[in-house]
């Protein structure tokens, strides 16, 4: 946690509340995380599919909920705004 707290340019103590769901965090945050990892947000986020793949978004949302079903209400009401935030991107 400290190494990635480090590259990430991030506190533990952020890395940590992450890990444990108390806290949500940004996009930006999100971005740092990657870059430390060597992935990209997508990927870091599991959101990765094979580059032929063109999926309706309503049904990726839909996934999106079905797999967050299991997690923290935290992890999906973060992933419900990012949703939200991507949607009103792309129009």
């Amino acid at each position: 946690q400290e190494k990635l707290a480090q590259e990430a340019e991030l506190t533990f103590k952020h890395i940590s509340k992450i890990e444990r769901a108390l806290t949500t965090p940004s996009i930006t945050t999100i971005y740092h995380l990657a870059t430390a990892l060597k992935t990209s947000p997508a990927e870091l986020l599991g959101f990765t599919r094979s580059p032929e793949h063109k999926p309706d978004p309503t049904l990726v949302f839909e996934e999106l909920l079905e797999l967050l079903k299991e997690r923290p209400k935290l992890q999906a009401e973060f992933v419900a705004r990012l949703v939200e935030e991507l949607k009103k991107s792309i129009k």
